[in-house]
């Protein structure tokens, strides 16, 4: 290691300086020069003191840290091969892997990773065929990945991910977006976006939602350079209905990102006669709408997707559209038709067993069809059904295992009580969407939990807490682009 062979030997004070100036603040430039420094000959040990043996010269060989790294990785042709190999791999790179990747024998390969580690570019934790490397820098692994051309480098990618698949399924399975990562590099477009669009659903089962929005991004930009043919469009529209479902979690429903993912979705949608995507499609935009208080926007598609069911009434996407009618009713102040279609949106609980509609909608549909019936009954004075009803909305969302219905279902259990029963019965509902939003990440829910928070404190006496969350829940709404709680409404 360097540090053993400058310990207690000084280096003269004009070799120093020069190194200093030339290094430019980077510790890793300050090491390879040091060591070049000492593998020449310019210097001598005497006495425990290194002392110039002949005049210093400008330190211009080599002058790059690249060119530095280059010369180590160039003493061994076939370290240097094994180094590259391991640059296309990541930082970090496991024996394992590489002995599905490189075409040579064993003791070969030890002995190539041997002079790695001794010419100081590579570390080792454990001992082969269980041991792990990882490059010293960063910079190192870049400059063995540049030295690649680019077909090699395409071709190690491909073999990378093709071992990656077939022989770690565990690793595949736990991380498909490195072999996303390999077959994008490897410019196997099918591939990668096969993989992408499994990191993407991972993500969002691990409720990672700005990773799940990244994942489907890559997915839909190597998916937009392929051909215009209906099995592509349909793909396309389904990875773009993906991604705005994460987006909605991630940003919020009228952020302007998710409503532009629903927008493409529905242009992509217009050349495919496909009745069940257009409804995800419809539902993201009404949902926009709605948070944002557009109610000319929501009453158009409302009105597009009441027709759409009527002409497939037995459709499972019923309780969604009749809920969307229903409620869009409600919200223009006309409580007779909202519980009209409310009631039909009820009707349809759990006529279909269709596990993806929370995945497709954002949350279960059929939390919302009740919470939303509850909502509508409490305000025409049925007060016992619509009790009945916001208690099987919530019970069933906290059932649901699924992250974004929870929390839904929360705030709506709010809403109910802070018509039915006031401030103190809201209040835990209030505080469990806060804490559930931060948990997860989820701004809208942050946004809203912090406003009937504050106002729920506010309200119940608390005024020195409340007071200052309410303000900053009122002003978290507007950035989020929630403008519909403002006026009184729930989403």
């Amino acid at each position: 290691m360097l540090v053993d062979r400058v310990a207690g030997s000084a280096l003269p004070a004009e070799v120093r300086d020069q190194i200093l100036s030339h290094a430019d603040g980077v510790p890793l430039f300050l090491e390879e020069l040091t060591k070049t420094v000492l593998d020449g000959d310019l210097l001598q040990e005497r006495n425990g003191q290194y002392v110039l043996s002949k005049p210093l010269p400008a330190l211009a060989n080599p002058t790059t840290l690249h060119a530095s790294l280059m010369a180590r990785l160039d003493r061994s042709a076939l370290a240097k091969e094994i180094a590259q190999i391991g640059a296309a791999i990541g930082r970090e790179f496991s024996y394992a892997l590489l002995r599905a990747v490189v075409a040579i024998d064993e003791a070969s390969l030890e002995e190539a990773l041997g002079k790695l580690e001794e010419a100081e570019l590579a570390s080792c934790r454990g001992r082969p065929p269980e041991a792990t490397y990882s490059f010293r820098h960063a910079l190192v692994q870049d400059t063995a990945y540049s030295s690649l051309l680019k077909t090699r480098r395409q071709e190690l990618h491909r073999q990378i991910a093709e071992a990656l698949r077939d022989r770690f399924s565990s690793l595949a399975d736990a991380e498909p977006e490195i072999i996303a990562h390999h077959f994008t590099e490897a410019n196997l477009a099918e591939p990668a976006i096969e993989w992408w669009t499994k990191a993407g659903e991972q993500a969002l089962r691990r409720c990672a939602y700005v990773e799940a929005v990244s994942h489907y991004g890559k997915a839909i930009g190597l998916a937009e350079e392929l051909g215009e043919g209906t099995q592509a469009l349909r793909r396309r529209l389904r990875l773009q209905i993906a991604c705005g479902q994460a987006l909605i979690s991630a940003r919020g429903h009228g952020a302007p990102e998710t409503t532009a993912a629903f927008t493409r979705a529905r242009e992509l949608a217009a050349a495919i006669d496909d009745v069940t995507e257009r409804f995800s499609v419809y539902y993201g935009l009404w949902a926009g709408g709605y948070v944002r208080g557009e109610h000319a926007s929501m009453e158009e598609v409302a009105e597009i997707m009441l027709r759409e069911i009527e002409s497939h009434p037995d459709m499972p996407e019923s309780v969604v559209a009749y809920r969307v009618v229903g409620t869009t009713f409600w919200s223009g102040g006309d409580y007779i038709k909202g519980r009209h279609y409310l009631d039909k949106a009820v009707a349809a609980i759990g006529a279909v067993s269709d596990p993806t509609l929370a995945l497709r909608f954002g949350q279960d549909p059929d939390v919302s069809a009740a919470a939303y019936s509850a909502l509508v009954l409490f305000g025409l004075g049925e007060i016992d059904h619509a009790r009945s009803l916001a208690g099987q909305a919530f019970g069933r969302a906290l059932r649901s295992g699924h992250t974004p219905t929870v929390v839904y279902g929360q705030f709506l259990r709010c809403a109910f009580e802070t018509l039915a029963e006031g401030a103190l019965r809201a209040a835990p509902y209030a505080n469990a969407t806060l804490m559930l939003g931060r948990e997860h990440g989820m701004p809208v829910w942050i946004a809203v939990g912090t406003f009937y928070d504050g106002w729920t404190r506010s309200c119940t006496g608390d005024l020195e807490r409340g007071l200052p969350e309410l303000r900053r829940g009122l002003t978290l709404c507007h950035e989020v682009g929630v403008l519909n709680w403002l006026v009184g409404r729930f989403i």
